[in-house]
Formats: structure tokens, C-alpha cells, sequence
């Protein structure tokens, strides 16, 4: 369960100051599968920055996996993050020295885990991505729905509960979008992932269970068609 109450975020200060989020208060269930829409700073990353513990410069109260997140120190939250949070990004920041089963299991390197196991591990997230082929092709090798999945495998790595998604089909075609919202879906249903994702193309979300849409940092009622 996430549950956030009266969140406010602002940028800057005196006459230069933004509010991104105003007052925002919200519950989405475990297990959800939710999109995120609105228009240009609208405050859609930002949100998406405070439920994964990235942002921590705001007011009110955001819990999420039975913590509080206002409440917590930076290595606090740098644990949750890594133990409960998978972030997928528009941009796949895939280090392109490294082929795909390096890239996925990069972040043992810094936890200090068993290389063995860390290879495993992230071979096993990329069999389950569809990329069971590709486990030592270089980013340079991978069409850019690979390289998303490649990201995905990534984000599942640490066995998160969440998976938080910003724009993940923005670098895509149309019909690779499809493939990694479907691939999305199935992490939801078969996994029981929570996943949230940021989106300008809804029509690939068809088949959210919730819909957030925001306007100047407010939660708003979907416009009439």
C-alpha cells in the first residue's frame, strides 16, 4: 500500500518559487498497476521521485511498504530503494562497456554480493524479460526495445515490491511500446508487482486498474473526450 497525505513540493523561493505538488493526497493498493498522466510540470516525475524515496524535500507524509518515508535518514532511504523499489527511466543508462548481464547485476558491485550470485540472479531477470539470448551482447548490439528490457531486467534485480516507471516507452516506436507495456503487465499479474508508470501515451495503458491525472500539482478528474 502507498499512502500519501497533504504532500506538498515546491522549487526555488520568493517570486521564483514552483509548486510541483500541492496538497496531494493519495492510496494506491499493492498489486496495482497505475498510470500517471498529465501535462508537461504537471509534477508527474516529482511524484514518482517521492513514492521511490528519491525526493525527500517535501511536506506531509508519504508511506510506502509499510514506511515512512518523511521520516527516514538518507542511508534509510537508499535502503529502501534498493530493497524495494526497480526504477525504469525513458533513457536506459545502460553503461555500453558492459554487455547485458554486467549492466543488470552492476548494482551487486556496489552491495558487496557474491559475483557468482549476482550472475545468476541477473541472468535469471533476463531469461524472464525475453532476452535469454542477449545475456553478453553490448548495448551497441540491442534494438532499443532490448536495450528497455536489458533496463527492466535491471530494475528487477533486487527483487523489488515496486516498479516505478518514467516515461518507459518515450525512446520507443509504437509497437515496442506495446511489447514492454505488455511485458509490464505480465510483471504485474504474474508477479504481483506494483508497477506506476509515467506516460504521455496513454493508449499503451489500456489496461491500467488506476489512472492519476495531474495539473499544476493537483490531482484532477480526467477531462470528457
Amino acid at each position: 500500500m502507498i499512502q500519501l497525505d497533504h504532500i506538498t513540493r515546491s522549487y526555488g523561493s520568493g517570486e521564483g518559487k514552483t509548486l510541483a505538488l500541492a496538497d496531494l493526497s493519495l492510496q494506491i493498493p499493492s498489486g496495482a498497476f497505475v498510470t500517471i498522466v498529465g501535462t508537461s510540470g504537471s509534477g508527474k516525475t516529482t511524484l514518482l521521485n517521492i513514492i521511490g524515496g528519491l525526493d525527500s524535500n517535501y511536506t506531509g507524509t508519504a508511506r510506502v511498504a509499510d514506511q515512512d518515508l518523511s521520516q527516514q535518514d538518507d542511508r534509510t532511504l537508499s535502503k529502501f530503494r534498493s530493497q524495494t523499489v526497480g526504477f525504469v527511466f525513458q533513457h536506459f543508462n545502460l553503461l555500453e562497456h558492459l554487455d547485458a548481464l554486467q549492466n543488470v547485476s552492476l548494482p551487486a558491485f556496489f552491495s558487496g554480493q557474491d559475483e557468482a550470485q549476482a550472475t545468476a540472479r541477473a541472468e535469471d531477470v533476463l531469461v524472464r524479460v525475453g532476452l535469454a539470448h542477449k545475456l553478453h551482447s553490448l548495448p551497441t548490439e540491442l534494438s532499443g526495445g532490448q536495450k528497455q528490457r536489458v533496463a527492466i531486467a535491471r530494475a528487477l534485480f533486487g527483487q523489488p515490491r515496486l516498479i516505478l516507471a518514467d516515461e518507459p516507452t518515450g525512446n520507443l516506436d509504437t509497437t515496442t511500446g506495446a511489447q514492454i507495456i505488455a511485458l509490464f503487465e505480465s510483471l504485474n499479474q504474474e508477479d504481483g508487482l506494483t508497477v506506476i508508470a509515467v506516460t504521455h501515451e496513454e493508449f499503451l495503458f489500456k489496461n491500467a486498474t488506476l489512472k492519476i491525472h495531474l495539473e499544476d500539482g493537483r490531482m484532477v478528474d480526467e477531462p470528457p473526450a
